[in-house]
Parts: structure tokens; sequence; C-alpha cells
């Protein structure tokens, strides 16, 4: 499996649609900000403009472009950049999430039809990702580089809105999952090339220890065992490591490690000493200890609430 496979092997993120109709021009709207989701935002036809409220980052979207606002800061919708807000919206907020809004285009071509929605991360690469990503991470679908199949995906969103028959909500969250690591692929191909904060992850040396971390997770590892795979003196592994990856090889250790044993007890019935075995801990009760230190509550605990 490649470097960015791995990257994204780790991402669980479920999508919730909730807002699709048309607006007509002038129109602003801001979504307050919910520092615990990723927002998104699809054109589905016309256009718009999406600002951070402190206006830092702007971006113009057209008909099949989408942004994600990934750390969920407050930001404004507009038909026209500058525009002062009329309205607030803050879903999903305390309450229980309302009913979608779904209302089918309006004329085409006087109106932009949005489709807007959120993404719930249950997991993620530690702090690998999550502190470097911009504050709008968006896709132009217009852009030549583009494969056909990200148009195909958004025509397939078009054809469900227009139909919304039985199961088109459920068919949409899953498509708008599909554009969400289709963007993150993106980003991180593209911070590879450019010599961005993951471009690190290309060093050959750090690629071989953590493909054979990643290969055999239950061994015994060790910074020197790693830094003897790397190729490298274990003050110079260690240093490229936290470089790249914003922690410590063993930190990394112990952080996959529980990703897997997360993923284990919520997908599987393996026996506690079964997981305990394939994520590398000599014993259940070592185990137990270290998986209770990073998640707060036990193995046990944690596979029976994920299941209710």
């Amino acid at each position: 499996m490649d470097t960015i496979s791995k990257i994204l092997d780790m991402i669980h993120a479920r999508s919730t649609v909730y807002f699709s109709k048309s607006v007509l021009a002038p129109w602003s709207m801001e979504v307050v900000e919910q520092p615990g989701i990723c927002r998104f935002h699809l054109v589905v036809a016309g256009s718009t403009w999406v600002r951070l409220s402190d206006g830092s980052e702007e971006v113009e979207l057209h008909a099949g472009d989408y942004v994600i606002v990934p750390r969920g800061k407050s930001h404004v919708i507009s038909s026209e950049p500058g525009l002062v807000p009329d309205s607030t919206h803050n879903v999903p907020g305390p309450e229980p999430l309302p009913v979608p809004i779904f209302e089918p285009q309006t004329a085409p071509g006087s109106s932009t039809q949005l489709l807007c929605g959120y993404f719930r991360i249950t997991s993620f690469s530690p702090d690998l990702i999550p502190a470097q990503l911009p504050g709008l991470l968006a896709v132009h679908s217009s852009e030549a580089e583009r494969p056909e199949y990200v148009a195909n995906i958004t025509s397939l969103i078009q054809s469900e809105l227009d139909t919304m028959r039985e199961a088109s909500l459920i068919i949409l969250n899953r498509l708008t999952e599909v554009l969400f690591f289709y963007a993150l692929r993106e980003w991180i191909s593209q911070s590879f090339v450019e010599g961005g904060a993951l471009a690190s992850l290309t060093d050959q040396r750090l690629q071989r220890a953590l493909s054979a971390f990643h290969d055999s997770p239950d061994q015994n590892w060790t910074i020197e065992a790693l830094a003897q795979i790397a190729g490298q003196s274990r003050t110079a592994f260690a240093s490229g490591f936290r470089q790249a990856m914003a922690t410590t090889p063993m930190g990394y250790v112990s952080q996959y490690r529980t990703l897997l044993a997360r993923r284990m007890l919520t997908e599987t019935s393996l026996a506690l000493d079964d997981i305990a075995s394939r994520t590398g801990y000599s014993d259940t009760n070592a185990f137990s200890r270290a998986f209770r230190r990073a998640i707060g509550t036990s193995p046990g605990a944690f596979r029976k609430s994920s299941r209710n």
C-alpha cells in the first residue's frame, strides 16, 4: 500500500447532508463555528463565494466545484464577495438535527443551487493532517487535470437531488464521502509535489521504516529497530520523524496501534487477547492499560459503547 493510501486508511469520515435548495441573488448567510466537524458546500448549479469570517481565505465556486471547511471555522457563503450575511445557520446545533431541507432547483441559470452538509471525523492519523489543512479546501471541477469520474460523481449527486427517491439521502451521504476523500488525496499529493508540510513523507528512508511498521505492527518495535531499517542513526531518525509526522516514533507507534485496536473492537468479534497480540502488546493487561491511557476507557467498555 502506498504512503497516501496508508494515511487515508487511518481516516474515518461520515457525511450528513442537510441542505439543498436554490437561492436567488443577492443573498448571503453565515455558518457559525463548530470545531468538531468538517463542513462542505457543493455548487450544483450557478456560482457562489465562500470566505472565512475572519477574512483570511476566500474562494469562488462554480457548478461542480465544492469546498470543505476542515476545522469547522465560521464562514460566509454569498452570491458575491463582501456581502453582509442576512441569516445565520447553526447545523448541527445543540438540538437534534432537524429534517433536512431539500428543494428542487428553480429556473435554471437564474439561481444557485447548493448542497451542504458536514463530515464527522472519527479517526485521524496522529496530528499529521488536521493541523496542516488550509481553512478552506476547495476542488474546482473545471481544472484540466481533474479526472472525468469527479464530474461523474457530481452528476450522480445531481440525479439523486432531481428525483429524491427512497434512500436518496443515504446515497447522497456516501457520494459526498467520496468527494471528501478525493479532496484529501489531491491536497496530500499536491503537498508532496510542492514541498509542503507533508513532503518529507516521500523520504525513502522514512517510508521504509513506516512500511515495515505498518506491515507488522505486532512486532516489538523500538526507535533503534526503526532507525536501522531507515538506515539512519537513532538521533537523525527521531529528528526527521518528528519533523515529518508531528510526533515521536514511539508516539506514532502507540497511536497507530490504538487506531487499529479501535477498528478491531468496532468491526470484529476478536477476543481482547487476540487484539492485544495483533497490536503488539505482550498481554491483555498491557493492552488494556495502554488503551485506557489513550482513549480514557477500557477496551471492553469502548466495544460496548460503539455497538449501542
